[in-house]
């Protein structure tokens, strides 16, 4: 048997480099070793969403939560389920059992259930959606704001800087906070309305009318098919204001901008705003995959 301690010391030279690649081994392998300030953490569940705005906690609970339900125990990883019914949303709660390690797999079963489910919905329901990245980290945040620029601009330069972040080896996830909704706003006074014969819900459903979608269908015109393809959205703000609204008894018209003051602006109160040195901002938060190294991405 070889004596270890005899053997080093007659190879004294050989002992040495052996020690020298053991340590430069381990400061490359430390250096290399992916690295991120917060440990990465499996989350078992994932969040069901499903809306049908309107409908009444009741009848959420009865035509969508019991449905998403009942498919989803159809899932054996599934270890519990909670379910909150709203006015108008279903939100469900999935936990998978802990000795499942590997959880794509089943978030995709998850998803396919929900495919499947979809046509029993009531009709006009939205979703199911599934969210199973809720618990990811975030390496990155990058603030995005500006005296001089609106909330509109700021979200064009927030999103072309999201598609340039995802070309970006080792990018899983990049997410936008503090993006405000856009709205138009139609302000009226009563006296004027009650002059016309008008009411609100007259101009509301003129505006629907004329903003609705309709199935795209052929003309034929002298033994040629021309393919139709109407979108029926309003492209700006002009063509609102141009919208003709019907004089109730007569046969006369007026546009929209006789009659109200329309007003582009965003939604108020904001909605989960966002600030950054006490100023309104966008935040793109940034999530990495699996095995890549924070520090030398974030250099």
């Amino acid at each position: 048997m070889i004596n270890i301690t005899r053997f080093s010391l007659n190879n004294s030279r050989l002992t040495i480099l052996f020690l020298l690649l053991v340590v430069f081994t381990g400061v490359f392998v430390y250096l290399d070793y992916p690295k991120q300030e917060d440990p990465s953490i499996v989350i078992r569940e994932a969040v069901v969403m499903a809306s049908f705005p309107g409908m009444s906690p009741e009848r959420v609970e009865d035509l969508i939560t019991r449905k998403l339900e009942e498919k989803i125990r159809e899932i054996g990883e599934v270890d519990e389920i909670t379910s909150d019914s709203k006015t108008g949303i279903s939100l469900i709660h999935v936990i998978i059992k802990d000795q499942f390690a590997d959880l794509q797999p089943i978030w995709q079963d998850l998803r396919n259930k929900m495919v499947d489910v979809t046509p029993e919905l009531p009709k006009g329901t939205q979703g199911p959606f599934i969210d199973d990245e809720f618990g990811l980290t975030s390496i990155a945040d990058i603030a995005i704001w500006s005296d001089g620029f609106s909330m509109a601009e700021m979200r064009e330069v927030a999103r072309n800087t999201r598609d340039r972040l995802y070309t970006l080896k080792g990018i899983r996830k990049v997410e936008l906070y503090g993006v405000q909704k856009e709205r138009i706003y139609l302000e009226f006074a009563n006296s004027k309305l009650a002059k016309l014969g008008l009411t609100p819900g007259i101009i509301g459903q003129t505006l629907k009318e004329q903003n609705i979608l309709l199935p795209g269908g052929k003309v034929n015109v002298y033994g040629q098919e021309v393919i139709v393809e109407p979108s029926g959205n309003f492209n700006d703000v002009d063509a609102i204001a141009e919208v003709m609204i019907p004089i109730p008894g007569t046969e006369k018209v007026t546009p929209l901008r006789d009659v109200v003051t329309i007003i582009r602006d965003y939604v108020d109160p904001p909605e989960k705003p966002v600030y950054f040195n006490g100023r309104q901002a966008i935040i793109l938060s940034i999530s990495i995959m699996e095995g890549v190294n924070s520090i030398e991405f974030g250099e």
